[in-house]
């Protein structure tokens, strides 16, 4: 039985020690290091924290990064109501993790970032098969038609976005 997929009910807070993956990420990180995702569900198993580390090798060092191959996913970026921008990435089942995906809401006409913007995430990484939301709130008297989003990610080449 793969422990991946079995739920432990931990009463509200409480800690409760269920396996220790020490030994198994210390192997699987030694020569290159790795990522891991650590997700804790409900009992309708709904994400209620989402954690993604980038772990380095025996050494320290994260060499195995910069081999990487390049992730294949998709962007949009939809304006919302409430002077909002919903931006969504979409990674491929296949492909490798999209990492490290940096939004910025740009002025297509300088190419600079457009500030004070909040995000309701950024730096953000998606699994193989998986797709993340973010929501962009910008100041009101931002000409979004003179505007972009863009993302920049760790194994994917700066992408533009138009906001429809």
């Amino acid at each position: 039985m793969d422990k991946s997929d079995l739920l432990v009910e931990v009463g509200k807070s409480l800690n409760q020690r269920y396996f220790s993956i020490k030994n198994i990420v210390e192997k699987k990180a030694a020569e290159e290091g790795m990522l891991l995702s650590l997700k804790l569900v409900n009992m309708k198993k709904e994400v209620v924290s989402n954690n993604f580390y980038w772990l380095p090798n025996k050494d320290g060092n994260y060499y195995g990064l910069n081999n990487m191959p390049l992730s294949i996913s998709s962007y949009s970026a939809e304006k919302k109501e409430n002077d909002s921008i919903e931006v969504m990435i979409k990674n491929e089942k296949n492909g490798p993790v999209s990492f490290f995906n940096r939004i910025s809401l740009i002025d297509n006409r300088t190419g600079k970032r457009i500030l004070p913007v909040f995000y309701s995430n950024n730096y953000i990484s998606v699994l193989p098969g998986e797709s993340q939301k973010v929501i962009l709130k910008y100041p009101k008297n931002t000409d979004l038609k003179n505007s972009s989003v863009t993302i920049e990610s760790w194994n994917h080449p700066i992408t533009k976005i138009p906001i429809i």
